[in-house]
């Protein structure tokens, strides 16, 4: 048996499923894990390696936040190589559920792959309407003495 292709439109190196939307209460850092996953589904390990596709487990990015010692009332992250956004999406979680999170997080995610752009996009957006709904982080200037977080 064999499959009739010639009516399917499939551009080569972009998946052929739509891009997944996050789930319900699902952690930011989770769905920038599944819309890295399922950004590379159609990379070959040659692409990968030959441009430098890899993206951060989210155990390592969890790790890696962590790690992160700060104090002050502002925050700025910035994120050079953002991918799909895990490691962007674990330090602002982790720093959003302190005691006392900084008053305002400022996050700058850099990606050059242009495929990466909509999905990092997404991710951010998620993280964004994650930070209100369950920290009460709302945008830069949205309230005074409350928490915000800013994306650019």
């Amino acid at each position: 048996m064999t499959a009739d292709t010639s009516s399917a439109s499939v551009h080569p190196g972009r998946p052929a499923s739509p891009m997944p939307a996050p789930a319900a209460q699902e952690r930011p850092c989770a769905f920038a894990d599944r819309v890295g996953a399922w950004c590379v589904s159609s990379k070959s390990s040659q692409y990968r390696k030959a441009h430098g596709l890899y993206l951060t487990p989210v155990p390592v990015a969890d790790f890696m936040a962590a790690q992160i010692k700060v104090s002050g009332k502002t925050l700025r992250l910035l994120d050079p190589a953002a991918g799909a956004g895990v490691l962007c999406c674990a330090a602002v979680e982790r720093l959003a559920a302190r005691r006392q999170p900084p008053a305002c997080i400022e996050l700058t995610a850099y990606e050059d792959d242009t495929e990466l752009l909509r999905p990092l996009s997404a991710v951010l957006a998620h993280l964004a309407d994650w930070c209100r709904s369950h920290h009460r982080l709302g945008p830069p200037g949205a309230a005074h003495g409350r928490p915000a977080i800013g994306v650019g």
